[in-house]
């Protein structure tokens, strides 16, 4: 998928650390799929997945489990159309979300409901892919969206204002991460370290200065837009507030995190499924023990 947490991937493979590793990794990027059930039905081997999606998975039984980092922080941004001017503008008005009861419609609440939103205040409106969700902001469709990092930035860099940050209502969150089969991640642990080798190559490259400006390149392309717009990105999501892992790490109090808002919006229900059982750091912590 064109996602943030794509962007380690892009960098490991342009710069050569999955060949470096002798590690073969042919991707297969379609922002319809559904790579949680990519994965579990055996389509792929390894996903990028988001974390909220994983969670229902093992909730449901699924053998599935985290691996690594991808977006460690809530990089979402409520995006307002031009003729809204403030939050409180928005009581009552078409906001657009992934989905009525998934991590993007938990965060919308909890970044309105502090500013005196009740629920009957709330309009959430279901748009699955963040480009249509932008678009609806950008035709006045919606009156606010909340938008991944590339979308956000495009609209913010054409004049239209970011009202609220993920962050602001939620400290903590584990937004993407890299999924396996957890029978599979036996049989292929060898592998799996060397590939994991290379994603915290990427990683401490990314976050190293005399590389900005090629990264920034680079994530323009993962995203899908102009290296100024993936300057914003990149200042916003790198430099304030890091939510690309610098080390492969996820944030356990982070998939915590998703658990409580997924029950917060009846996405699941008791008992809630424990998140250690959820992500195992043992590979990525082997990988970059050994990384040089």
């Amino acid at each position: 998928m064109s996602s943030l947490g794509a962007w380690q991937i892009d960098v490991a493979e342009q710069k050569g650390f999955f060949q470096a590793q002798l590690v073969g990794v042919q991707q297969e990027r379609d922002d319809a799929l559904n790579v949680v059930d990519a994965v579990k039905d055996r389509n792929r081997d390894v996903g990028l997945v988001h974390v909220d999606a994983l969670v229902r998975a093992v909730k449901d039984g699924q053998n599935l489990v985290l691996i690594a980092g991808a977006v460690n922080k809530a990089v979402y941004t409520l995006v307002a159309a031009r003729d809204i001017d403030s939050v409180e503008a928005l009581k009552g008005k078409l906001i657009g979300v992934r989905a009525g009861d998934d991590l993007t419609a938990a965060i919308a609440r909890r970044m309105l409901r502090p500013r005196g939103f009740t629920d009957a205040d709330l309009n959430l409106s279901p748009f699955a892919d963040s480009r249509v969700r932008a678009a609806a902001v950008a035709n006045g469709t919606a009156a606010a969206s909340l938008l991944d990092p590339g979308p956000a930035a495009r609209l913010q860099a054409a004049g239209f204002r970011g009202l609220v940050v993920g962050t602001e209502a939620a400290r903590e969150l584990q937004v993407e991460g890299i999924a396996v089969r957890a029978d599979w991640a036996r049989q292929n642990e060898e592998g799996l370290v060397r590939f994991l080798r290379a994603i915290v190559q990427a990683n401490r490259w990314i976050y190293a200065p005399p590389n900005r400006a090629e990264a920034i390149d680079i994530l323009a392309g993962t995203l899908r837009i102009t290296p100024e717009e993936a300057g914003r990105v990149y200042e916003q999501w790198v430099e304030t507030t890091p939510a690309i892992p610098r080390e492969g790490e996820f944030d356990q109090p982070g998939i915590r995190a998703v658990i409580d808002l997924l029950a917060e919006t009846k996405a699941i229900e008791q008992p809630l499924p424990d998140p250690t059982r959820i992500a195992d750091q043992t590979l990525v912590t082997r990988a970059r023990s050994s990384v040089r």
